[in-house]
């Protein structure tokens, strides 16, 4: 019993931050609770490749996110995200570049069933409903309002986690250049896979201040209009008491691509405040 003691206050400093474990790309079924808010930001850079349409489009996204998540109850949150663009097309009808705000997204999610199997170890299921508003300029708007709905598990066992995500986007409007899956009228189904393990601590201990988490996930878009990507995401992890860093690449490991350029990669930096 002399050992179980710092082990359980460490974990009790550690919530909500040892119980996160949200990967770079991939949503995670954990949430703020009530009345906490998480501010996250991530800085992407993608480049875009082989264009498939004939428009022989090449180019690259230099895009800020900002994220924010508020927990309205202890089992229902509210998160807002929407993006500042830095786009840069080398080629093409419209060569050049040009600074533009993206759509912005909100979403409900609601935490719809969790088992807790130890002080960290938990499974738990959340379910996701929202819309996409047209918030965008300079052609990054679909004037129109597309719903997105889906789930998301996650469990964490020991040194282990893992996140599924599943979402679907019925789009309403198009991009009159898409780069992204459901940017054109087809709509898209999301399918994000993350696995992290911790590499230390290897026990968490009265004096743990954060953990680190190698990363790896499999983010895949499947369209009506028969495009596939699936892209390859080896990355970082590091979640304190109060602030998470992450970074990560995206590689493309299968395309099948006809209505919009293909990526050639994708790098990610990001930073989250745990209020």
């Amino acid at each position: 019993m002399r050992h179980a003691l710092p082990t359980v206050l460490a974990i009790g400093a550690l919530t909500p931050a040892a119980l996160a474990q949200e990967a770079i790309n991939t949503p995670a079924a954990t949430q703020p609770g009530a009345g906490r808010l998480v501010t996250r930001f991530q800085l992407s850079i993608r480049e875009f490749g082989h264009d498939p349409t004939g428009e022989d489009r090449s180019g690259r996204d230099i895009t800020l996110r900002t994220i924010a998540a508020v927990g309205l109850t202890g089992d229902l949150s509210l998160e807002a995200r929407t993006t500042a663009v830095q786009r840069d097309n080398f080629s093409g009808p419209s060569p050049g570049s040009a600074g533009l705000w993206g759509e912005t997204d909100l979403t409900l999610k609601w935490r719809a069933w969790k088992r807790d199997l130890g002080p960290v170890d938990t499974m738990r299921l959340s379910l996701l409903a929202g819309a996409e508003f047209p918030t965008g300029t300079g052609g990054m708007s679909s004037h129109s309002v597309d719903p997105i709905f889906g789930a998301v598990f996650t469990g964490i066992f020991g040194r282990h986690g893992i996140n599924q995500a599943a979402r679907y986007k019925l789009t309403t409007g198009d991009l009159a250049d898409p780069l992204y899956a459901g940017e054109s009228l087809a709509d898209a189904i999301l399918l994000d896979t993350a696995y992290l393990f911790r590499l230390a601590p290897a026990r968490y201990q009265a004096d743990t201040q954060g953990a680190w988490y190698a990363v790896l996930e499999l983010n895949t878009a499947i369209e009506t209009n028969a495009d596939v990507e699936l892209l390859l995401g080896p990355g970082i992890l590091y979640e304190g008491r109060r602030i998470a860093l992450e970074a990560g690449v995206q590689l493309p490991v299968y395309q099948d691509l006809h209505h919009r350029p293909e990526t050639e990669w994708a790098v990610t930096l990001g930073i989250r405040f745990l209020f």
